[in-house]
């Protein structure tokens, strides 16, 4: 945008508007070239978003499955911990009541 502008900026003929001029002079509100550039900033924000948005799918599309994969794997991975421990503390718990039991039996 102009830097200063005024609509009928560098008009001549001394006209108040468009209507009077006869100069060929640009009239046209400072308000519309602001807009006009408010919309071709969120134009490019808009292009800059879509293109990051398809990249993200992409990439989505590309890594989903092996994400997902990976996700169950970890899952049975964490599965099969959760029940090696439960075997472990069934484990210690039966040593723990053999060893009282025996520990009875020596005292008696």
């Amino acid at each position: 945008m102009k830097e200063k502008y005024t609509p009928g900026q560098g008009c001549e003929c001394h006209a108040h508007s468009e209507a009077e001029c006869g100069c060929d002079v640009d009239w046209t509100p400072r308000e519309v070239y602001e807009l006009r550039e408010q919309r071709d900033r969120l134009a490019e924000a808009l292009l800059w978003a879509k293109k990051e948005h398809d990249a993200r799918i992409a990439v989505f599309a590309y890594a989903g499955p092996v994400i997902s994969a990976e996700y169950e794997r970890l899952g049975m991975r964490l599965m099969e911990a959760k029940h090696n421990a439960t075997i472990a503390r069934e484990s210690a718990l039966a040593i723990v009541k053999e060893t009282k039991k025996q520990q009875k039996k020596t005292t008696h």
